[in-house]
């Protein structure tokens, strides 16, 4: 991975890195979809999952719950339970794989950088070609979701990132103290080198939060979600796949880049010419 032309499709700068030592990163998410396939259906999955999480040593703690669909019909909308999601996490519950029966995702949220997280990568891609048999993939996807929760920091946002990042948030202060926006999500999508790249920013009230799999906090705060993925749709490659979701990786990171301010950089962290970088 290291060797590869890294992909810059938004600032076309391929020598300056930013490294941020405090960055705001509360997830970063992999993920690698397939088609659903007869033997892996609900009823064959489980022992298929006990099999794959025997050998996933780094993760000893098991949990599993529905995988739940949603449908709109004349009464509303309606839950349809269509499975389990198996899922394993280390000790200290910062990093998790969970599995599916047309999915596998690892998430962490302690993030070492990407050469680390991709050899990571490949380790459990390697034990999930040799347990569970995925012979094709449709799509690859890499995830970052970003957080400032610290009132001060809040009252700086304009520092960070540019104003149409902010969305509302950018405009004047109203004139009365009773005028408080509560919650703002701006959403865009993008098409990059044959993938999407989806981006959702902004303040999240109080008590509300973005993925499940990240607490809310009890007063406000403004998220950075950085959301990139490529349709594959061939065999499963484990080379192929860890190359698209290096150039994913590469796009989420250079839309960051793209998108900060200087006061960003100053805020958490140094600019290093020669240093190896991911999306905050």
């Amino acid at each position: 991975m290291t060797d590869r032309e890294r992909y810059r499709p938004f600032t076309g700068d391929s020598e300056t890195r930013v490294r941020l030592q405090t960055a705001p990163l509360e997830l970063v998410l992999f993920q690698l979809r397939w088609p659903e396939l007869a033997y892996l259906q609900s009823e064959n999955l489980t022992p298929i999952a006990q099999a794959f999480g025997v050998t996933l040593s780094e993760y000893p703690l098991y949990s599993s719950t529905p995988e739940m669909t949603f449908s709109v019909g004349p009464t509303g909308v309606q839950q349809h339970e269509v499975g389990t999601v198996h899922q394993w996490s280390s000790i200290d519950r910062k990093r998790h794989v969970s599995l599916g029966k047309t999915f596998l995702s690892i998430y962490t949220q302690d993030y070492p950088g990407w050469p680390d997280f991709a050899e990571h990568l490949r380790a459990v891609l390697d034990l999930l070609q040799a347990n569970v048999d995925i012979r094709y993939v449709e799509r690859v996807g890499v995830r970052y979701l970003n957080r400032i929760a610290d009132p001060e920091l809040m009252g700086r946002l304009g520092e960070f990132v540019t104003p149409q990042v902010l969305g509302y948030q950018s405009l004047p202060t109203p004139a009365s103290a009773d005028v408080v926006l509560l919650q703002n999500l701006n959403q865009a999508q993008f098409s990059v080198g044959g993938g999407i790249l989806q981006v959702r920013s902004g303040v999240m009230a109080p008590g509300t939060t973005l993925d499940p799999s990240v607490a809310p906090v009890s007063g406000p705060s403004w998220i950075l979600d950085i959301d990139a993925m490529i349709e594959v749709n061939a065999a499963f490659d484990l080379e192929e796949v860890l190359a698209q979701a290096g150039r994913m990786s590469d796009a989420a990171y250079d839309f960051f880049k793209f998108i900060i301010k200087t006061g960003f950089i100053e805020q958490f962290g140094t600019r290093t010419p020669d240093a190896d970088s991911d999306p905050a």
